[in-house]
């Protein structure tokens, strides 16, 4: 069983020990409600700004508790691990006929997905999209209607993101505060 406590464990003992409030502490640290509470249970990152706001108001250093966060972010991750692609019952492996690894799931309403290598060369990118029939649809006055595929002119529709490395990256933070709070940032 791995033991894990979020960072804010640590910030609620400090406000116990001085006998001040959270309210006290969203205050001093200009927190809204919310993100005060998102921060007491973990789901706010502690990044360079709040440390120092975090050091000022309840002692320690800056570093201590960006590591603390780190730590606990860390054992969270580790616990994730435990689920391997090989068990996944959303993620499963692909052949997709042309050696690059490819993975396969369905999204919310069940239309077949992949993220796979890319081909492209000279530059590290992966394919993630819908797999298959595009369906186009239209919005009128009355809400969404299928939409006829144009048949009398060259069309073009791509129902898939070609990412680079820089790109996923970017995406991650905004992926994981979805993961961790239910909505973008």
């Amino acid at each position: 069983m791995s033991w894990k406590s979020p960072p804010g464990d640590t910030i609620l003992d400090c406000l116990a020990e001085r006998q001040l409030t959270q309210a006290w502490l969203a205050e001093t640290l200009g927190l809204g409600f919310q993100d005060q509470k998102d921060l007491i249970r973990g789901v706010l990152p502690i990044d360079a700004p709040l440390a120092e706001k975090l050091a000022n108001a309840l002692g320690a250093t800056p570093a201590f508790w960006i590591n603390r966060d780190i730590q606990y972010r860390i054992k969270c991750l580790e616990e994730q691990l435990i689920l391997t692609k090989e068990e996944s019952d959303f993620i499963k492996p692909v052949s997709q006929g042309r050696g690059l690894k490819c993975y396969g799931f369905q999204d919310r309403y069940q239309t077949d997905c992949t993220i796979q290598d890319s081909s492209l060369a000279g530059e590290d990118a992966i394919w993630f999209g819908t797999d298959g029939k595009v369906e186009i649809l239209h919005r009128d006055g009355t809400g969404w209607h299928d939409y006829p595929f144009p048949t009398d002119a060259e069309v073009c529709v791509h129902s898939r993101m070609h990412l680079t490395r820089k790109m996923a990256e970017e995406l991650i933070p905004y992926l994981q505060h979805f993961v961790d709070c239910g909505k973008l940032p």
